[in-house]
């Protein structure tokens, strides 16, 4: 259980720190030093790797019930 919870955890400070580069590339896209394709190609990257980590986490779940 305590595995879990720390999966949980370090999944969390992931996405906080994948949310913040986000935040600061979209900063730099409005300030007009990144364009819109790589911004959404990236955006496409994070979500990939935020919902490969959701399944993770629900089958290490359903795995420990």
């Amino acid at each position: 259980m305590q595995l879990f919870m720390i999966l949980i955890l370090f999944a969390l400070v992931w996405l906080t720190f994948g949310m913040l580069a986000l935040g600061q590339r979209a900063r730099r896209l409005a300030e007009g030093g990144e364009n819109e394709a790589d911004l959404r190609a990236r955006i496409r990257a994070l979500e990939a790797i935020v919902t490969d980590q959701d399944r993770q986490l629900r089958r290490d779940f359903d795995g420990m019930n």
